[in-house]
């Protein structure tokens, strides 16, 4: 908040003591009206005192509900033009009353989020903390530690508090401290005050750990904070996260679910705590796994914004707040890519778009939305491929029906058992936002291109998105290029090996390299890429060892029979058969491959009896 100037000289007269005792005892109980009146009648009194008319724009700022922001900056520059004061950036203050006007302007510039201009004058004021009034000095040690977070000097502002906390205050904690939430009021006395000041310490100080990952040296802090009875919103905001950070996610539920078991609390909030409220609940549910929850809370958090919208979209221009927090910038972009997410793992792809386009309009620097975006045209696409390895009941599919009749009589296959190509050959726009895989390749480019070198996993989800994308769409040199470049990743987890080879393969094969994909899919290297555990609570199959390991036995047998290795790939398919179990979780290209096979060794009786095992109901039982 602005601060005032309180040390006025009483060597003035009688009548301008009082308005000046006025003055202050009516901004102390926020009557800023009579404030403004007093403060102006001393104006005419005092036409050369600069506090008179520095505090006069504090109090009007206040007496607007600290809206129109722009005003107060601009009484600011007045004044400063008025008074031939020169606000420098580059040097602290040359009289210690003028610390007061920079910390002002320190405010101004945090308001404005010129974060960096903001910090380079708060410095300065600084570095004469010690000399200052005492709340003012906690003033600016607090807005300093709150400019080091904005800015990312975690470390700095770790050094700050050790700095403040030996010069300023003692490091013990009275267990009578007041709630940090009463630092805003006038009137607490000055051990209140300083045991105020200590608490906020301490939150930020846990702030900065948990920011520095020292998991356990936030915990500490925290569980001072609790101790001390003091824990508020902001508390509660950073214990959960603290525990959703160390995957306790069930531990960040029940902390943040504190808050709504008190009602009437609850809906004190207001609009602004309501939807961080709403939206962190829905961010734990996503990690529990729950996404109809995540999505119902989701769609509370982004009710309260729409209501805050319409709300302060009624009011008339002249009383709008300037930049409420509701209605940062990039609070749209982040509450719309949230709901987008929710919306992508409830299997609604085509309203997961809608949000995430609407998303990366504000996010289109960060390729984690990009990817997301790209992912929600590839479910609309495709929503799974668990059908696909129902083998007992999609075999059902194998035959389309019987023509003829006696000897005649001919089994028809099914050609279409299962296609996964979306070939294109029309000339079209594919900028234009539509949930199809053209525009998912712009949107994985895009991402691509983004990604920070040092994000190894994000960078291999890209790669194994414009992967899939070419293949699907019939373009294998940007195939082979985008799954070599994840095949020759190290680092890779045992699922993006696993992807890897599959899409590296395809590719060579589509490019007739059929040699080179036979060594990719060589066997010796399946136990380096398992990918079921990463793939249990998704809606993509394989999910257990056995099936993936039977998806590249049977890719290495599709490649064999291409390259003229019939008896070799057959070996193989018999080793998948064997292995697929009672259940038959195995890709249903299996048993076309082995239709193909015994086709190719002139074994007619043998694939009817496969077929008529697979799908007896197509046939009559007389017919043998």
């Amino acid at each position: 908040m602005p601060c005032i100037t309180s040390d006025y000289p009483f060597n003035c007269l009688n009548d301008e003591q009082k308005l000046v005792s006025t003055a202050h005892y009516e901004f102390c109980n926020k009557k800023y009206a009579a404030c403004q009146q007093a403060l102006s009648l001393l104006m005419v009194h005092k036409p050369g005192d600069f506090k008179v008319f520095h505090n006069k724009a504090v109090v009007d700022l206040y007496a607007a509900g600290h809206k129109n922001i722009d005003v107060f900056s601009k009484a600011l520059c007045n004044l400063c033009n008025q008074f031939q004061i020169k606000i420098s950036e580059d040097e602290p203050p040359n009289e210690i009353e003028l610390c007061v006007l920079y910390y002002n302007y320190g405010i101004v510039y945090y308001y404005l989020k010129q974060h960096d201009s903001a910090l380079n004058i708060i410095n300065k004021v600084f570095t004469l903390i010690q000399p200052m009034e005492e709340s003012l000095a906690h003033k600016v040690c607090l807005l300093l530690l709150e400019l080091n977070i904005q800015c990312g000097q975690i470390d700095s502002a770790l050094s700050h508090i050790s700095f403040i906390e030996n010069q300023f205050v003692y490091t013990s904690y009275n267990t009578n401290m007041v709630k940090l939430e009463k630092d805003d009021k006038q009137g607490v006395s000055d051990d209140a005050a300083t045991d105020q000041f200590k608490l906020k310490l301490l939150h930020y100080r846990a702030t900065c750990n948990l920011l520095n990952k020292s998991y356990e040296a936030c915990q500490k802090d925290l569980e001072t904070i609790y101790s001390l009875g003091s824990q508020v919103f902001t508390t509660i905001l950073l214990k959960a996260k603290l525990s959703l950070l160390r995957l306790r996610y069930k531990a960040a539920l029940d902390t943040l679910i504190v808050l709504q078991e008190d009602i009437k609390s609850f809906s004190q909030l207001g609009e602004a705590r309501t939807l961080v409220y709403f939206n962190n609940i829905a961010v734990i549910y996503h990690y529990l796994q729950k996404p109809s929850l995540c999505l119902f809370f989701m769609s509370k958090a982004f009710s309260v914004y729409r209501s805050a919208v319409e709300k302060y979209q009624r009011q008339s221009s002249g009383v709008k707040e300037c930049r409420p927090s509701l209605f940062e910038p990039e609070v749209l972009p982040k509450l719309m890519y949230n709901k987008g997410i929710a919306l992508l793992y409830t299997g609604r792809a085509c309203q997961a778009f809608d949000c995430l386009t609407e998303a990366v309009q504000g996010m289109h620097k960060s390729p984690l939305a990009w990817l997301r975006l790209a992912e929600s045209c590839i479910m609309f696409y495709k929503s799974g491929n668990e059908e696909a390895f129902n083998f007992l009941a999609k075999r059902k599919e194998l035959v389309t029906g019987l023509v003829g009749v006696g000897s005649a009589k001919k089994i028809v296959l099914n050609n279409k058992l299962y296609q996964d190509t979306m070939y294109n050959t029309e000339p079209q726009s594919y900028a234009v936002p539509v949930p199809n895989l053209e525009f998912a390749m712009i949107c994985a480019r895009n991402a691509l291109a983004l990604v920070s070198s040092k994000s190894d996993k994000l960078r291999h989800a890209i790669l194994s998105v414009l992967s899939y994308i070419n293949l699907t769409l019939g373009n294998p040199v940007m195939a082979y290029k985008y799954s070599n470049m994840l095949y020759e990743e190290t680092s890779a987890t045992p699922m993006y090996k696993y992807l890897s080879r599959l899409y590296l393969a395809e590719a060579l094969v589509m490019l007739d390299r059929i040699q080179e994909a036979v060594e990719v899919l060589n066997p010796v290297h399946y136990k380096d890429c398992d990918p079921t555990g990463e793939v249990l609570h998704t809606s993509w199959a394989p999910k257990t060892t056995i099936t993936a390991q039977a998806t590249l036995y049977y890719n290495l047998a599709v490649v064999l029979a291409i390259q003229g290795d019939i008896h070799r790939a057959s070996e193989l398919l018999k080793h998948v058969w064997v292995s697929k179990g009672q259940k038959g979780e195995v890709p249903i290209h299996v048993i076309a491959l082995a239709l193909y096979i015994e086709l190719v060794l002139g074994r007619i009786d043998i694939t009817r009896t496969i077929i008529k095992q697979n799908c007896p109901h197509v046939f009559p039982s007389s017919v043998k």
